[in-house]
């Protein structure tokens, strides 16, 4: 329909639902790419240079795989993941929920996150934080002290790209994080404006 025969207030609830569907369909589309599972997706890079991306939707994201060392092969297996916090969420949360090691030796494995694409795999300063994991839980509060070096995370992750190294030396770990992502709530003034511009747009029309 040419925009000249579009008569305003005339559109029915009906025409939106194909719109809405779509919109709705796109985000069970984004959720359902979000996270990772090894076992289905593939195993995560082990190079500090070329990490695997893995995208991020709001809300839970679970990043599920096995890494570490095969005693009889001596094949060591590190898991190195980049994500991106877009402009409009923070991630609240770096929990471990699953960690199931094969033996239990040492001290844990190493977790690093670094800003940025890659991550250095010499120089422990140059991470955001770092430290060793041996049980679940929320890993945010700890990373704000760094074990081996570093500035710290004292809070959320705020917009930007950042890389995730998990590694054991010793033994194969199985393991599971959930990356939440939050929203950045809209100014409160949006909505009371939104209904200002409603209602003048209604007295316009009488």
């Amino acid at each position: 329909m040419p925009p000249s025969r579009l008569k305003p207030g005339r559109l029915k609830p009906g025409c939106l639902k194909p719109a809405v569907f779509t919109c709705a369909l796109a985000l069970v589309s984004s959720a359902a790419l979000a996270g990772w599972t090894e076992a289905v997706n593939g195993d995560l890079s082990n190079e500090n240079e070329s990490p695997t991306p893995v995208s991020l939707a709001p809300g839970n994201n679970l990043i599920t795989g096995r890494m570490g060392v095969d005693p009889l092969a001596g094949v060591l297996d590190a898991d190195i993941f980049t994500f991106t916090v877009p402009a409009d969420a923070t991630l609240t949360a770096i929990d471990l929920t699953v960690y199931v090691p094969s033996l239990v030796l040492g001290n844990g494995a190493f977790l690093a996150i670094s800003s940025g694409t890659t991550i250095d795999s010499g120089e422990p300063n140059a991470h955001l934080s770092n430290l060793l994991v041996d049980a679940v839980g929320p890993l945010l509060p700890l990373l704000a002290t760094p074990t081996f070096g570093g500035t710290g995370i004292p809070g959320p992750l705020g917009p930007g790209t950042y890389t995730l190294w998990f590694q054991e030396t010793i033994t194969t770990v199985d393991y599971q994080f959930n990356l939440v992502l939050t929203p950045i709530p809209e100014p409160a003034t949006t909505i009371p404006a939104a209904i200002a511009l409603t209602a003048l747009a209604a007295r316009r029309r009488r």
